[in-house]
């Protein structure tokens, strides 16, 4: 591993390296979100083929952008205020959060009331979600060769959307990119990630068993992904799996009836099963419009859908 002094005085390994980092976390992103689709999930999320257009990014592309604008306006002395400033003037002035994932949308609507980090990630429904480690590349970059300081900072921008496994999973996703930077081994770059968690939580659980699967397999992914995605697995994300393949089938049997229009019951809930239901019927040629349910229908529980 190289020393932070010999790194930076290679100005074009500096450029290749970060260059490369912020591709990666782009690509990353778009093949990510792809693979969590109804489709790919019921599939161990293994995707072969985007044979439906072309693939997309997601709004942690446009954070992680953020992250990197606040750190270059400050030149690399991160605050807490620093970091509310880019929220305030990039985030919370938006009227409509069509990019936004879910515990960047309640941060900023946090922000917008009078609530500072960490309060505002403190009482954030969805403080656990992956936004703040999928944005924070940008700080493991900053802080090439020196993972402590990319702890420290990671805790301070995520605080302002998350809190406790959302902000260590940050944590650790900035120290192993820190790591990375100056060509450390995967031992090294695992070790600083894992030094950001604590022993007792879930995400340190989690991290430890996966790791222990891979071994266990001789550290060939090929060998250890269905063991893999099978201990992972989370109810959470298994209804909209189980469920999607089994709407297409009623919606086809539906239409193919010559039915006007079909009542989905999806319920209240978090809301993921109804938005993976709507994204499904808006792809759907067949369907020619879809709405919640209103008063004696189910309400916001049922969606809709009338056939063309």
């Amino acid at each position: 591993m190289l020393s932070k002094e010999a790194f930076i005085q290679d100005r074009a390994r500096v450029f290749d390296k970060a260059y490369g980092a912020l591709s990666g976390l782009a690509i990353g992103d778009s093949f990510g979100d792809a693979s969590r689709m109804a489709e790919n999930r019921s599939n161990y999320q293994v995707t072969t083929d985007f044979n439906k257009g072309a693939s997309w990014s997601t709004d942690d592309t446009e954070f992680a952008l953020l992250t990197a604008k606040t750190l270059i306006r400050c030149r690399g002395r991160l605050t807490t205020e620093e970091c509310v400033r880019s929220w305030m003037e990039d985030v919370v002035t938006q009227d409509e959060y069509k990019r936004g994932g879910a515990s960047e949308i309640e941060a900023a609507n946090n922000l917008r009331k009078g609530l500072l980090p960490p309060r505002s990630g403190m009482f954030n429904s969805f403080r656990m979600s992956d936004g703040s480690a999928m944005r924070i590349g940008p700080v493991g970059i900053v802080c090439a060769g020196d993972p402590e300081k990319a702890k420290e900072f990671a805790r301070i921008e995520s605080e302002i959307s998350h809190f406790q496994e959302g902000v260590w999973g940050a944590q650790a996703v900035a120290a192993a990119v820190s790591v990375a930077m100056v060509d450390g081994s995967m031992d090294e770059i695992f070790d600083a990630a894992m030094s950001a968690i604590p022993e007792d939580s879930w995400l340190y659980y989690n991290m430890t068993r996966a790791f222990e699967i891979l071994e266990s397999r001789g550290g060939s992914m090929l060998d250890a992904w269905m063991e893999l995605h099978d201990f992972l697995w989370t109810s959470s994300w298994a209804t909209t799996a189980e469920a999607i393949p089994l709407l297409d089938k009623y919606l086809d049997d539906a239409y193919l009836a010559h039915l006007p229009s079909v009542r989905i019951v999806h319920g209240k809930g978090t809301g993921a099963l109804r938005n993976a239901v709507h994204a499904h019927l808006k792809r759907l040629k067949y369907i020619d419009e879809y709405h919640l349910g209103e008063f004696g229908e189910g309400d916001a529980g049922v969606t809709i859908a009338t056939f063309r």
